[in-house]
């Protein structure tokens, strides 16, 4: 994972006292697999204001493009494109918040 700070480790002949042990010994992969679906799920999370701030972006710029005498907004095309966009962006917000739930549910 280039953008994580994450490693591959080795640990051999490693003594854990009970008391720091997380989840039932020698499970530790299932326990890397759970943290592992809590951070796709936030990780998914984070495009969704960035995919909003795209189309903010595209609505002000086709406001301000001109094309054969008028914004290019005006085109019922683009507003209907740029409408298709925005559901699509809460149709995955929507999806992040049923999985995040389903995940915190169990």
């Amino acid at each position: 994972m280039w953008a994580s700070d994450t490693a591959q480790i080795f640990l051999d002949d490693v003594r854990v006292p009970q008391r720091y042990l997380i989840g039932q010994e020698g499970g530790g992969s299932s326990c890397r697999c759970c943290s592992s679906r809590r951070s796709d799920c936030g990780g998914r999370r984070t495009p969704v204001g960035a995919f909003e701030e795209v189309i903010r972006e595209t609505i002000e710029y086709t406001r301000t493009r001109r094309a054969f005498g008028q914004a290019i907004l005006d085109n019922q095309w683009v507003h209907y494109k740029l409408a298709e966009m925005i559901s699509e962006v809460e149709l995955l917000r929507s999806l992040i918040y049923q999985a995040t739930e389903q995940m915190l549910d169990g």
